[in-house]
């Protein structure tokens, strides 16, 4: 399990409760696990994907909640992903400060704090704040997705999935459904986002289907605009990658990345923000454009 929630630099991806990687920790327990070799790319039964070619990693989230009486450390991150490049992360979740102040807790756990869709600023799944059911479980996630149907979408020179999750139906009547495809050796990394009501009706226009999905960007990657108005993340001495979305602009926002080591971090965060009733699937890309300085020719 750790060697399939790891990136290129050995630290492990921020899902649920995880902060900063102590690397020489992680590193011993792996010199005493059997099972050498590369990770596995699907694991249903705890709900994750993982897309690995060309030195990229991304992990996503596609799993269920976990149970309320073990899911008072559970983030309301479901289809949220990770990105590395190298040992560089560039897209990445908040995390926690660990060894930080508990009340900063309850803002790393949201799905704001995540790299995926929120629905008019609220989670995909809710928290418990009974004093009662508190002082017994901790906060418990409650009322999150029910299910989360995903499949492999794996080509020849390409690897993928498609997830669904329910998580906002109840509050808002409609899905939230995420196809990601990792392809080109690595170079690209192709994002659908796609709102709908359950059995593929139209979104109602009722001032309850604002969407913002978000991409947290590591606060030691530059986050740039070039020439063509586009978004650029590049790494000092590491890959450049360039975001583009078709029919959206980009919006940049502030954002804070609570894993950081030495504590939390001021970062910031793309996002693409539009009504699902005028606008149901938005298209993202991520293009590697230089490898450690050098132009990529796809």
């Amino acid at each position: 399990a750790l060697r399939f929630f790891r990136h290129q630099d050995g630290s492990l991806a921020r899902f649920n409760g995880m902060g900063a990687t102590i690397h020489d920790r992680i590193a011993t327990i792996l010199r005493h696990d059997d099972t050498v070799g590369a990770p596995l790319l699907h694991a249903p039964h705890s709900g994750y994907e993982r897309l690995s070619m060309g030195g990229v990693t991304v992990i996503a989230d596609t799993g269920l909640p976990p149970p309320v009486d073990v899911s008072n450390a559970a983030h309301a991150g479901c289809l949220a992903f990770e990105m590395s490049s190298g040992r560089q992360h560039y897209i990445v979740n908040a995390g926690i400060d660990t060894y930080g102040a508990a009340e900063f807790r309850p803002l790393a756990r949201a799905t704001a704090a995540h790299s995926t869709a929120t629905v008019n600023d609220t989670s995909s799944a809710r928290f418990s704040h009974s004093l009662r059911v508190n002082d017994l479980l901790g906060s418990p996630l409650i009322g999150g997705p029910q299910h989360v149907p995903c499949k492999r979408t794996d080509l020849k020179g390409s690897q993928g999935f498609l997830a669904r999750h329910d998580g906002y139906v109840q509050r808002f009547g409609f899905l939230h459904e995420r196809e990601m495809k990792l392809s080109s050796n690595g170079n690209v990394l192709t994002g659908r986002d796609r709102f709908q009501r359950p059995g593929g009706a139209a979104i109602r226009n009722n001032g309850r289907d604002f969407v913002a999905v978000r991409f947290h960007v590591h606060p030691d990657i530059n986050l740039l605009q070039d020439e063509h108005d586009r978004l650029v993340l590049a790494a000092d001495q590491g890959d450049t990658w360039v975001f583009t979305c078709a029919g959206i602009v980009p919006e940049v926002e502030e954002s804070i990345y609570f894993a950081g080591l030495g504590g939390p971090r001021r970062s910031r965060q793309i996002v693409l923000a539009f009504k699902a009733s005028e606008i149901s699937e938005v298209h993202w890309q991520l293009t590697r454009t230089t490898i450690a300085g050098y132009p990529e020719n796809n």
